[in-house]
């Protein structure tokens, strides 16, 4: 388990990062979002043990970073948002370097098995300054990951990477999450939804919500949302629809005398979908759909990070 514990940072006069607090488990997979300034890439460097807090503390794994810093970052792996490498090395030999550095046992075969695992075997003996951007993230990795890491830190992995880059590193990432907790910081919310089990948003330095994007959907609407995909008449649908007892809004996202969507606005925790089921079938719609629709993650993100508008 990793525990951060009521972590303040300053920088001079600035506050950085205010009494953050949160806790991942083993096995997950956690999003940390939060817009760019935010105090993201500072809580990670105090959890690695880079930077010192103004107060507070971080445990890995049992291990308090300041108290026990050796043995707990025994425990980290650290891919920065700058992955600083050395160009003049091919990534066997950077590899071969960090397990030096890192006194890692039985380098040889580690080496091995990262670079097999991060898909970077067939460029070992290629300098570094001649691979593609997506192919240097990749080393990043399996620099991080060399020493079994019970924890793998990401600090924006895929800033820079174009879409086919993105998708292979995303990819890697939900591979090594089945074995290591990760922890991913980003401010890119589609990396959120596509590889994480949670989320931990950060704003202004101030931890602002940590759970499921299912749990901030429900807890954050004001209202249930039902979407209505049939055939028919539009105009007759929504005049019924708004009879319906607890039916606040009704909304015609696509309507015409063909397929119509249309949204229906609830009152919390109101079950308003038996009742217009049937009533579409007694009018004689045709119903292809109905799903209940919760915010979506950039719904739910705008919401918490709106006052300052810094998004």
């Amino acid at each position: 388990m990793i525990k951060v514990n009521g972590i303040t940072k300053y920088y001079g006069e600035k506050k950085a990062v205010d009494n953050a607090s949160f806790e991942i488990q083993p096995g997950e997979i956690v999003g940390f979002l939060g817009p760019n300034g935010a105090g993201k890439t500072t809580i990670l460097k105090i959890m690695t043990g880079i930077l010192h807090p103004t107060a507070g503390s971080v445990s890995i794994f049992g291990h308090d970073i300041a108290e026990s810093p050796v043995e707990a970052k025994k425990k980290i792996g650290y891919l920065s948002e700058n992955n600083p490498l050395y160009p003049d090395y091919t990534p066997a030999q950077y590899l071969d370097f960090i397990a030096r550095v890192r006194q890692i046992e039985n380098p040889g075969q580690n080496i091995s098995q990262v670079m097999e695992k991060v898909f970077i075997a067939d460029v070992a003996n290629t300098k570094i300054a001649k691979l593609s951007k997506g192919y240097r993230q990749r080393v990043g990795l399996a620099a991080a990951l060399l020493a079994k890491p019970d924890v793998l830190l990401l600090d924006e992995p895929t800033v820079g990477l174009d879409p086919n880059q993105i998708r292979d590193i995303r990819t890697l990432i939900r591979e090594i999450g089945k074995t290591q907790t990760i922890f991913l910081s980003t401010h890119i919310l589609q990396e959120v939804t596509s590889v994480c089990s949670r989320v931990i948003i950060i704003h202004n330095g101030t931890i602002v919500a940590s759970d499921t994007l299912s749990n901030l959907s429900h807890h954050l609407d004001k209202a249930e949302r039902t979407v209505f995909t049939f055939k028919g008449r539009s105009d007759h649908a929504v005049a019924e629809l708004k009879k319906i007892p607890g039916v606040t809004e009704v909304e015609c996202e696509h309507c015409d005398d063909h397929v119509n969507r249309v949204t229906v606005w609830s009152k919390k925790d109101e079950e308003i979908r038996p009742e217009a089921a049937k009533m579409l079938v007694k009018e004689g719609f045709e119903i292809y759909g109905i799903s209940r629709e919760r915010l979506s993650l950039e719904e739910v993100f705008k919401k918490l990070t709106a006052e300052t508008g810094n998004e």
